[in-house]
């Protein structure tokens, strides 16, 4: 999770991933010597915990693996040593930021939910820099995006 030329020099890395919470701005200004890449697809964690909502309310037997908010996001729940996951509803999408993607030495597709047949179609949309048919987020990166 890297923010700054500091980090990926300091630990004397070779390539690191680029924190989500970056903006383009901040990219643009990164001198190191590491290679430089970011999650440009993806369903981002949006908490850690250690009790699970779905175990505690219905048991792990009649898990759904997903909760539902008041306005009907569902939100993938992934339950693994003792550590829940609650990922976002929707992916990040970078796949078609051409002007983003330039600047990257690699890209990384995190899939978590998706099925085979879902992951083949965001990989082939990746190839051709194309935009997301379906709901999605940019992150921050794009808030700085000219």
């Amino acid at each position: 999770n890297c923010f700054n030329s500091y980090a990926p020099d300091g630990y004397n890395l070779n390539r690191f991933i680029i924190s989500r919470e970056m903006h383009k701005s901040t990219l643009q200004t990164l001198t190191t010597n590491a290679l430089v890449g970011a999650e440009v697809y993806g369903k981002i964690p949006m908490m850690t915990v250690r009790n699970c909502p779905v175990r505690a309310r219905v048991g792990c037997k009649n898990c759904t693996g997903c909760i539902t908010d008041r306005k009907g996001a569902r939100f993938a729940v992934m339950c693994e040593d003792d550590v829940t996951r609650i990922y976002n509803d929707r992916p990040t999408y970078l796949c078609d930021r051409t002007d983003l993607l330039e600047l990257l030495d690699f890209c990384v597709l995190n899939f978590t939910t998706e099925s085979k047949e879902e992951a083949a179609k965001v990989i082939d949309l990746y190839r051709r820099n194309s935009q997301y048919n379906g709901d999605f987020t940019r992150g921050m990166i794009q808030n700085q995006v000219k």
